[in-house]
């Protein structure tokens, strides 16, 4: 995969992640900036390496623009079953998710969203892929 003219870039931007993250959505911007962020958002999520999450890389990038589809997004990810192990670019992704799930104010959705963590908790195999994380779960 090529990620703004770059082949194979996952190991370069996978360090950078935990922190690119979160800062396209919170910006109001022209047309075409907009456009070229969210490309390279979209490209940034497909290179997250966790194969039991790419079928709701889509949903969840959807969520980000409109906060409403989160209760959607997390009832999709529930039902995905997590074998792979979960390294940074995965949690990077998943979090911003995660966090908005648990301020949710639908009870269930908070319960869903708490069984994906600890689904996905069980199978960080490397503890400083979750701890830069953690300050964002508090």
């Amino acid at each position: 995969m090529h990620v703004m003219g770059l082949p194979h870039a996952r190991p370069s931007c996978c360090s950078f992640t935990p922190f690119g993250i979160p800062c396209p959505s919170g910006f109001v911007v022209p047309a075409q900036v907009k456009k070229a962020a969210w490309n390279a958002m979209s490209a940034a999520f497909k290179l997250n390496g966790n194969r039991d999450i790419e079928p709701c890389v889509a949903p969840m990038l959807s969520c980000i623009a409109r906060p409403s589809e989160v209760g959607d997004t997390i009832a999709k990810l529930s039902a995905t079953t997590f074998v792979q192990s979960v390294e940074a670019p995965a949690l990077a992704i998943m979090v911003p998710l995660l966090v908005r799930g648990m301020r949710h104010g639908e009870t269930p959705i908070k319960r869903k969203t708490a069984v994906i963590i600890a689904n996905m908790a069980k199978l960080v195999n490397n503890p400083s892929d979750a701890t830069v994380f953690l300050p964002r779960c508090g």
